[in-house]
């Protein structure tokens, strides 16, 4: 999934939650329960 939002996240100048919790990074909404991308373990950083 990472390569799907590669170029939105690259041009985020910050990461608070009001920068990352927006419509274009939502997967999931029904109801009380939104659910949004975050990428976690895709990426290894080997330095």
């Amino acid at each position: 999934m990472f390569e799907n939002y590669f170029d939105q996240i690259r041009i985020l100048t910050s990461f608070n939650k009001e920068d990352i919790l927006i419509k274009k990074f939502e997967l999931y909404n029904k109801g009380n329960m939104k659910i949004y991308y975050a990428p976690h373990n895709e990426i290894i950083n080997n330095k």
